[in-house]
């Protein structure tokens, strides 16, 4: 965010608000944070599906601190304290939802693998804001959203980062070697 970290914390108290206050089962969320920002401990009473467009998030709560890529999203469950963390500048997507509005809504924290399908559901649900959709094309693009998150592939990237400081740090460099490069480090094994 381009704000102080007053500012920063004002926001989020706003965007609580907001999501308390609203209606539809699902609501989607812009945000950008600078390169540093770190949003504290906080928790929401509905589930964050959390996509990153440009920059790299890290996540953390009591289990572990996660990097989420692109083309990816953190599924973060209702009421789960957690920490964000800004890696360059990012802009993303956060889309609520309340609990139980689906009986098979995922009920743990994991990294999930996002299809060019609910890349633009989720683009078109920012789009239409936070305001309960009132046309017919809004109710359905936000009913497929809803509907697609139980089908996202979990991906094994949800391996907790460590929560040791210095090794957590190695593994981030070592992450974001990999992410600024765009080609894997590690790749097949062979024998000369």
């Amino acid at each position: 965010m381009e704000n102080s970290k007053t500012t920063l914390v004002a926001y989020l108290a706003d965007r609580e608000r907001l999501l308390d206050a609203a209606d539809d089962p699902i609501v989607a969320v812009a945000t950008r944070y600078q390169d540093g920002d770190h949003i504290p401990d906080h928790h929401h009473t509905r589930s964050q599906l959390l996509h990153a467009l440009t920059g790299v998030v890290t996540v953390t709560t009591r289990m572990g601190r996660w990097l989420v890529p692109p083309e990816h999203a953190l599924w973060i469950p209702a009421e789960t304290t957690h920490a964000v963390d800004a890696i360059g500048d990012v802009r993303m997507y956060s889309v609520y939802v309340r609990p139980g509005v689906l009986p098979d809504l995922p009920r743990h924290l994991h990294v999930a693998g996002l299809t060019p399908l609910m890349r633009s559901l989720i683009a078109e649900a920012e789009a239409i804001g936070s305001v309960a959709p009132t046309d017919e094309r809004s109710r359905l693009i936000m009913q497929c959203l809803l509907h697609e998150i139980p089908q996202l592939a979990e991906r094994p990237l949800g391996v907790p980062f460590p929560a040791h400081p210095r090794l957590a740090a190695l593994c981030q460099d070592f992450w974001l070697a990999q992410h600024r490069m765009q080609t894997p480090i590690v790749g097949p094994l062979t024998r000369a």
